[in-house]
């Protein structure tokens, strides 16, 4: 489950529905989840049953974020529901967290709605999963009906993908490698020996899909919404890379794949809308596969949910500088002051960290230049007179703008015979 259904109605109804039996469920447990809290770590004071799940707003990356510094805590441990849950906001103890012990944060919790699609999967993702924090209550979920949506969902995906694999079979008998695209990649892969411990089963590869073509187009439309209302916002910056655009296709009708290692200027508004905008600002949550110490000494059990706050590390004063929040691309260019601190890999995370990081993060990365390229090229673009373009955020499978984005397109002059 995402961390956007916390703000579901549902959950509060399923509190005080379930709250006499939570009560005498943790008057009865062993002390064992006691002891899975590091008494080293801040764990800011939660509430019996719920722990401190009321402390997770609508906007849970921001919230959790207040969180950590009103308690200066760059690792905190907090109690949602049942599960222990290790907070990471800050890129130092990212660094110190992950460098070390990637392989024991390389799980993932058995979450219900990971293998969701389509348009009702999005109502699910946005669903609350009583399961996810209270597994001995997943039959609420039977009873919700949830369950067997998704179990639907999930057999037509299925089935889907294996028409898709056994057309990719049946082509490569009659294909050179030279018309390869994904699928074969990975059915390639897949009969190699060498990968057998990766790709080795149809499941894996139905995974990596899944990965690619719902979470990578979902986020890239994200980005590209976000990217649009930070230069709107922004006219200087705005005239900047559509200057650069115009320049390197200006003997073209439009940009194509090819020119874009040429839009240097483009790849920075979209590191810096990236920065201030993550698509999936906390991540998807890890699980601790064994116990491990960090760097400080502090044990963190096996089984503990790990959450990592994207947006909290993107504007860490202290790696950003004190204009974190605001919009400038130059920050990111290669000469710019602490640029060594802010490439590392742990400083700016929109896709994730070490072996977990999000597989479609080329493919998501080329459709959002490509389009976001062209939409530059071929239109100017300015708000509505009267009408400011905001940076609300409302919370989904995705941080959508929670109003939507509204601007005035006029066609270049360049693509109506003008120059």
């Amino acid at each position: 489950m995402s961390m956007a259904s916390l703000q579901a109605p549902e959950f509060l109804a399923s509190c005080l529905l379930l709250a006499t039996i939570l009560f005498f469920k943790q008057l009865l447990a062993p002390s064992s989840k006691q002891r899975a809290a590091s008494p080293s770590l801040p764990r800011p004071r939660g509430l019996p049953l719920i722990g401190n799940l009321h402390q997770v707003g609508a906007l849970p990356h921001r919230s959790l974020a207040a969180l950590a510094a009103r308690h200066a805590a760059p690792l905190m441990l907090l109690r949602l529901g049942s599960v222990p849950t290790l907070v990471v906001s800050t890129a130092d103890a990212a660094r110190a967290l992950f460098r070390d012990n990637d392989r024991a944060l390389s799980g993932r919790p058995a979450l219900m709605d990971v293998k969701a699609v389509l348009n009702e999967t999005q109502a699910l993702l946005g669903g609350l999963w009583v399961a996810d924090y209270v597994p001995w209550l997943r039959w609420v979920d039977t009873l919700s009906g949830k369950r067997w949506r998704l179990e639907r969902r999930f057999r037509q995906l299925d089935a889907l993908y294996e028409r898709v694999i056994d057309d990719h079979l049946n082509k490569r008998k009659h294909a050179s490698d030279e018309e390869d695209d994904l699928v074969d990649v990975l059915l390639r892969l897949h009969g190699d020996p060498a990968h057998r411990s990766t790709f080795g089963s149809r499941s894996h590869i139905k995974g990596i899909l899944t990965d690619m073509f719902i979470a990578g187009s979902d986020t890239s439309a994200v980005t590209v919404q976000w990217a649009m209302t930070e230069l709107v916002r922004n006219p200087d910056v705005l005239a900047k890379a559509q200057h650069e655009v115009r320049r390197v296709v200006a003997a073209g009708d439009k940009v194509r794949e090819a020119d874009l290692p040429e839009l240097h200027y483009l790849r920075l508004v979209i590191k810096e809308t990236l920065r201030l905008h993550p698509a999936a600002p906390l991540l998807v949550p890890r699980e601790t596969t064994e116990p491990f110490r960090t760097a400080h000494g502090v044990e963190i059990p096996a089984r503990t949910r790990v959450v990592v706050n994207a947006m909290a590390i993107h504007t860490d004063p202290g790696v950003w500088g004190p204009d974190a929040e605001r919009f400038v691309p130059e920050r990111h260019r290669d000469d710019a002051d602490g640029c060594a601190q802010q490439h590392d890999g742990f400083a700016l995370v929109p896709f994730g960290i070490g072996r977990r990081r999000c597989p479609g993060v080329h493919f998501a990365a080329a459709a959002v230049e490509l389009l976001l390229a062209n939409l530059l090229f071929c239109f100017d673009w300015r708000a509505p007179p009267g009408r400011e373009v905001d940076v609300e955020e409302e919370n989904g499978l995705a941080v959508h703008k929670k109003n939507p984005l509204v601007l005035i397109a006029t066609k270049s002059k360049r693509n109506t015979g003008g120059h």
